[in-house]
């Protein structure tokens, strides 16, 4: 209902009401039938029902004057979005007490008109503010789209050129497990999906001592803080392994990146490069063995005519003497081990390697308490002469494939001579008595006389090719001293046997470069050997600057080796100690090669001097060096 109605209807009342309390006196006061009363009662009613009617307009006009109109016009206007109108009225109200309430209405209009305006304004602000936001949002949203779609393209190509480059690539962090990325070259390398494999065992699956090593290292490269402590440790990872006859180079990179660390592995399939350096070393094997025979030939000569004679007739003899299988088999694997020595001063590897295999079943026959008859002979009859000789055969084949087979025929022409020379003292030796028969005898035999040096030249050449397979420095050197003119075939056997001497100098008695310079020594170590005539007796010295023989350790190994039992070990002076290095089988190297570690070599040595009725010394101190003795009779077969 609306005000003007409202008002009517206040009106009326207001008018009815008197009128009808008059009349209702009048009633009482017996005027009820009264005409005049009735008419003027009538006309007054009517006046206040048209009073009623028309005054509302007027009683509006007096209470809300203008003012409803106004607010109606304002509120239109504020709600069309126009915030900047107001109502007038003053601004503070005022202290009079009959203030019209719609001022105070109005004036409350006023300051939510102005309060909706200045928020209206705050709103808009921060709509351009959001506006503005949205719009770099969306500019940095497209940039980062972009970029990401470059990163991705990026990574896809090198994801796919790392997949391409023949390389493995590998990462894994602390916890040694790999990592989900990888490039697709470590499938075909390992044959197997890796990820979160442990890396040790990927590295060594079949070998857990290995396997525990690198694990160790890898914890110790993880947890060090110093540089150059990580740097060393990386050293001692593998740089190289073999996986199903696949060789593999492997690289590392540390990364570390705030509080995350990790390792990268670059493995590389070097198999091709492999079998290249081996087809290359194996032809300057060749073409080594081709020099050595070539410049070394009387030495090459009396190999192969000497090791065709024992395995041929000294071997079949050994194998039938009257003596236990123990002394038996210690001759054999005596001889095996000079001869492996021999033709290894001649490059002649295939020849050295079928020795070097045949010495390692020797060995582990010797190792038994007891040795059976049958494993005796079941392992002499598996080397039977003709196989040896074969071994030979293969390496010759080779020399004649390069050098002709006219080569070989100088030989015998050589043999021919010396059967001839025989044959000649013979004649002499039963002349019938004549005072010059024996100095004939003796000018014939002296014609075949060589210089002592020349039974050793072989071993300074040798000696430093095999220092840099050892990884080590040797001085060349020469062998020195006097000119002393022996019989070769007196003395060969022994000279063979100072092989021995010259390898545990370089194996055992020189350090590593790096060994010496800690010891303020220089790089490269010296060895010399010098022969010299005393009296009636040959000396010759072998000598180098290594670390000296440590004697108490030589105690130790004869001990574990079950050659002294511990009091007698204990009991040894330095001088007897020393003397356990000339035992058959004793030896301090931890594992045997193709060069040395079976114990026998020394032993060899003073076997064959004592068969010429010398004797060996060994001088050695401990950081300076070691100094070997070998003094034997000069000797004359007439």
């Amino acid at each position: 209902m609306t005000i003007k109605k409202r008002l009517r209807i206040i009106c009326l009342g207001f008018s009815i009401m008197p009128l009808m309390i008059v009349y209702w006196l009048g009633k009482n006061a017996g005027l009820a039938g009264n005409n005049a009363f009735e008419h003027a009662v009538a006309l007054a009613l009517m006046s206040s029902i048209l009073l009623g009617l028309f005054s509302s307009g007027a009683v509006k006009y007096w209470f809300l004057g203008k003012q409803l109109e106004k607010i109606k016009e304002f509120c239109l206007a504020v709600k069309d979005g126009s915030y900047h109108v107001f109502l007038p009225v003053p601004n503070e109200s005022s202290d009079i007490d009959d203030e019209n309430e719609m001022v105070e209405l109005m004036r409350t209009m006023n300051w939510m008109a102005h309060h909706i305006k200045l928020n209206e304004e705050s709103l808009q602000s921060q709509k351009e503010e959001l506006e503005q936001a949205y719009t770099k949002q969306l500019i940095v949203q497209k940039k980062l789209e972009n970029r990401t779609k470059q990163l991705t393209e990026v990574l896809h190509k090198v994801r796919n050129l790392l997949d391409h480059a023949g390389q493995g690539f590998v990462s894994f962090g602390q916890e040694l497990k790999v990592a989900p990325e990888y490039s697709a070259e470590c499938i075909t390398i390992f044959q197997k999906e890796i990820a979160e494999e442990s890396i040790a065992k990927l590295l060594y699956p079949l070998d857990e001592k290995q396997e525990e090593f690198v694990t160790n290292v890898l914890e110790k490269i993880f947890t060090v803080e110093d540089n150059f402590l990580r740097e060393t440790y990386f050293t001692l990872l593998p740089s190289e392994i073999a996986i199903d006859c696949t060789y593999i180079k492997i690289d590392y990179k540390f990364i570390h990146k705030e509080s995350h660390k990790e390792i990268m592995l670059i493995l590389t399939d070097v198999t091709e490069v492999r079998k290249m350096e081996e087809q290359i070393q194996e032809e300057k094997d060749i073409l080594s063995m081709v020099v050595k025979v070539v410049t070394q030939y009387e030495d090459f000569s009396d190999a192969v005519a000497g090791y065709t004679a024992f395995c041929e007739d000294e071997l079949p003899g050994i194998v039938q003497a009257d003596c236990l299988i123990s002394e038996k088999l210690s001759t054999i694997f005596r001889i095996i081990h000079t001869w492996k020595g021999t033709f290894a001063q001649l490059n002649m590897q295939n020849i050295v390697k079928e020795l070097h295999n045949v010495e390692g079943e020797l060995a582990a026959l010797r190792e038994e308490e007891v040795i059976p008859a049958a494993a005796f002979i079941e392992l002499i009859s598996a080397y039977s002469s003709e196989r040896m000789v074969s071994w030979l055969t293969d390496d010759t084949n080779i020399l004649k494939r390069i050098l002709g087979d006219g080569f070989l025929r100088q030989h015998t022409m050589v043999n021919i001579e010396k059967a001839k020379l025989h044959q000649l003292k013979e004649k002499i030796r039963h002349w019938p008595g004549s005072s010059q028969k024996q100095e004939i005898a003796l000018g014939l035999e002296m014609l075949t006389y060589r210089p002592f040096q020349d039974l050793l030249r072989a071993y300074p050449e040798y000696t430093v090719s095999l220092a840099k397979r050892y990884e080590k420095g040797v001085h060349p050197f020469v062998i020195t001293g006097e000119q002393v003119f022996v019989n070769p075939e007196t003395y060969h056997d022994a000279a063979q046997t100072f092989v021995h001497l010259f390898r545990n100098a370089v194996a055992h008695g020189l350090e590593t470069m790096e060994e010496r310079l800690d010891a303020g020594k220089e790089e490269s170590g010296r060895i010399s050997c010098k022969v010299q005539l005393a009296e009636n007796d040959i000396l010759v010295m072998i000598k180098d600057d290594g670390c000296g023989i440590d004697t108490e350790r030589l105690k130790k190994v004869a001990v574990e080796r079950k050659i002294l039992d511990r009091r007698a070990a204990l009991s040894l002076s330095d001088d007897e100690a020393m003397q356990l290095i000339f035992a058959d089988g004793f030896s301090s190297a931890s594992c045997a090669d193709d060069i040395s570690g079976r114990g026998v070599g020394l032993y060899a040595v003073r076997s064959e001097v004592e068969k010429l009725g010398g004797k060996i010394e060994v001088h050695s101190e401990m950081g300076v060096g070691t100094e070997f003795r070998l003094i034997v009779p000069l000797l004359h077969s007439i």
